[in-house]
């Protein structure tokens, strides 16, 4: 006999008998063995057939219709309900379902038979969670999912979700990837989804049904690859499950048996102990304690027929309990903005997850924020940064109009993040609103209000306007104060006899008079000074030496007065404003000076803005005279008093307030009466003596408030 075999050779025993006569019996030949030395393989990569054998994977075939009922009429397409079933299907605009708009509730068995190949893998997935709305009674769910003769449970998140799928105002539903491989033994295979209870109290939500077969070696080009292993898992902070697929070959022994165990470390069992699940592929375990950013180990040990063992760690898994980050989610394709002109809505925004992988994002534009009315969501695919974009009808959203952005990005565990922008405003490009009209509140020392064409203050300036239209379209106001006193003009005399000066259109110097001092003909010259054309005489020099060119003309002196224009910005507000106080301005006293305010929208383009001229409080009321004092025997009893050229001021239009007594104080006669003219007849019919003294005292207020006061001297008065 050999010393040693070759592993994967097949050896046989020979067997014939002789019996003491001689006689040989024939030959027999065993069935043989196969040498095997090494334990099971894993594959080095899975190929996945394109063909989806499930009809109506995702249940969008069938049109939804809303109702009330608790139950469909009907099975939905290419699935068979059994009696004591109930199936919904549910549809909405919103990213409920796993896969494109719809998806089922459901509760008992729902089931498809295909046509497979008897011996081949196939790979089940299949998408399960609890319904968007649960009743108070619905019970944690317990499922199963038959493939032939094999069945496999499934348990959900005994608190039902809550906390996890809410977002703002609006449910969700936390989708748990379940998946299962199976070897036909015929060529047909019965798919079965089902519940423990057959009631409202524990209904499921499913979707994306996927049923292909898979190969350990490529059949076709292009076939999609898969690695010989995954993990997928569902980390909620109390409560967690880990599902793991492994595929394992051994071309000289038949595999017998898997076990697998879960642990915190490579190879350990501080989750799980090591289980067999027999033949199968796959193994599920679930309400596992875990935190985050933990690091899951699983480890599978392959029997072989021979006894051989390989003991292989999978890919460590990290424990994810957080959504992607969605980072710098702004409106517009670049800086983020407040308002805008076109009807196109654009974001942008980046994604990041430290622990999982991204696996897709979704989007909408709504009038509220987190809405879709305006868009309902769309579907991206995985990427490291969006930037995309919507034109809306101008319609049916009539300017001004706030949209809001709404991205909802999820990771490959099913966890999801929402984000949504501060809004951006569509605004028409065509505006006339600004600010209609502009008053200067004046300060006034006494109790009469000062004039609008009056600025009592040299360093404070306080106005309000009115605006055309009250948005917030306007960002900030500019104010202006401009001197616009004139400018002085002084007389310039220019004296030329150089080439620049011509008589008569002829060159001075081409010139040849004989101009007596007597000469009564005038000649017309013209002189170049600092680039001016200024026209004059042609005059005869002193005793006859020649003659030469005078031109005089008025000149402003555009230095002498300070022109220096004040402007300031008021801060950016989100409402607009209606009145402000300029402070520290430093106007000169008795100049004109023009106060404007403009406003300026988000653009930061200037809109209609108004402007008023008023004076910087010149001094007030000056007594510059005496009142005439009336004859004081009167040939009636009115007697006419008469201060003109009392006083001096700025202005012409005074107001006087006139206060008449018989003596020094007293108002008996006339008090404070008003009138702006400068003589006052008064009534004296009504005095019970025929001889007394008059006193006047006579403040006159200028339209800046500003007034002064005079005091009349007593005189007598004599009545008839």
């Amino acid at each position: 006999m050999a010393d040693s075999f070759s592993s994967g050779t097949t050896y046989y025993n020979k067997v014939k008998a002789e019996d003491w006569a001689g006689n040989v019996s024939p030959v027999s030949l065993s069935d043989g063995i196969v040498v095997d030395t090494s334990g099971p393989q894993l594959v080095n990569q899975l190929y996945m057939s394109t063909t989806e054998l499930i009809q109506n994977p995702s249940f969008e075939t069938d049109t939804y219709t809303v109702s009330a009922a608790v139950c469909d009429g009907s099975d939905p397409t290419s699935w068979s309900l059994n009696a004591d079933g109930c199936v919904k299907l549910q549809m909405s605009s919103a990213p409920i379902a796993a896969h494109d708009s719809q998806y089922i509730l459901m509760s008992g068995d729902l089931s498809q038979t295909v046509s497979v190949t008897s011996g081949g893998l196939y790979r089940l997935e299949i998408k399960v969670g609890y319904p968007q709305v649960l009743d108070d009674h619905h019970k944690a769910i317990d499922g199963y999912v038959s493939l032939g003769l094999d069945s496999h449970a499934f348990h959900l998140d005994p608190d039902k979700c809550e906390g996890r799928c809410e977002i703002e105002t609006e449910n969700s539903i936390l989708w748990n990837t379940l998946t299962f491989y199976h070897t036909a033994v015929s060529n047909s295979l019965t798919v079965v989804i089902g519940t423990r209870f057959t009631t409202s109290d524990m209904r499921l939500a499913v979707d994306a049904v996927s049923l292909v077969r898979v190969y350990y070696s490529q059949q076709f080009s292009g076939q999609p690859v898969e690695p010989s292993t995954e993990t997928t898992a569902l980390f909620l902070p109390h409560w967690s499950s880990v599902n793991s697929v492994w595929h394992f070959e051994d071309p000289q022994t038949v595999i017998v048996d898997y076990m697998w165990a879960v642990g915190t470390i490579p190879g350990g069992t501080q989750l799980q102990n090591f289980v067999s699940v027999g033949k199968l592929n796959h193994g599920v375990a679930a309400n596992l304690a875990l935190t985050h950013n933990a690091t899951v180990y699983v480890t599978v040990v392959a029997t072989n027929l021979a006894g051989l063992t390989t003991k292989v760690n999978l890919n460590p898994v990290i424990v994810d309990m957080t959504g992607p980050e969605i980072l710098d989610l702004s409106d517009s394709s670049g800086l983020d903005i407040d308002y805008q002109t076109s009807y196109t809505i654009a974001a942008n925004w980046a994604i990041r997850d430290n622990e999982s992988n991204t696996d897709h994002c979704v989007w909408a534009i709504g009038s509220i924020p987190g809405g879709y009315d305006v868009k309902i969501f769309e579907s991206l695919p995985a990427l490291a940064s969006y930037s995309v974009s919507h034109g809306v009808n101008s319609v049916d959203y009539p300017a001004p109009y706030k949209f809001y952005t709404t991205v909802r990005c999820y990771n490959t565990l099913g966890l999801f993040t929402v984000a949504y922008t501060n809004g951006v405003t569509v605004v028409s490009p065509n505006r006339n609103d600004g600010i209609q009209s502009m008053q200067i509140l004046a300060d006034s020392s006494t109790y009469r209000f000062a004039s609008d064409q009056c600025l009592t203050t040299s360093d404070n300036i306080r106005l309000k306007w009115d605006l055309e239209q009250t948005d917030t379209l306007i960002k900030k106001y500019k104010f202006g104060v401009r001197d616009l006193t004139p400018d002085p003009e002084y007389l310039v005399t220019v004296n030329c006899t150089d080439d620049n000066a011509l008589v008569n259109g002829t060159s001075f110097n081409d010139t040849s008079l004989n101009i007596t001092s007597d000469n009564s003909t005038s000649y017309l010259c013209n002189c170049t000074y600092e680039n001016m054309t200024i026209a004059g005489n042609l005059t005869e020099g002193e005793n006859g030496t020649g003659s030469f060119c005078i031109a005089t003309t008025w000149l402003t002196n555009t230095s002498a007065i300070d022109r220096t224009v004040t402007e300031r910005m008021s801060p950016e507000s989100d409402f607009p404003l209606f009145a402000a106080s300029l402070h520290d301005v430093s106007v000169i006293t008795s100049r004109n000076v023009s106060i404007s305010v403009t406003p300026v929208d988000i653009f930061d383009a200037e809109m209609q803005g108004q402007d008023s001229m008023v004076i910087v409080s010149p001094p007030g009321p000056q007594i510059v005279g005496g009142m005439v004092i009336p004859d004081s025997n009167l040939t009636s009893t009115n007697l006419t008093v008469d201060w003109t050229g009392v006083f001096s001021s700025y202005w012409s239009d005074l107001v006087y307030e006139v206060t008449v007594g018989s003596k020094i104080g007293a108002s008996n006669i006339v008090q404070w009466q008003e009138t702006t003219d400068t003589t006052m007849t008064l009534e004296l019919s009504n005095s019970e003596v025929k001889e007394f003294n008059l006193s006047l005292v006579i403040t006159a207020y200028d339209q800046c408030g500003l007034y002064n006061t005079y005091n009349s001297e007593l005189f007598p008065i004599n009545l008839p």
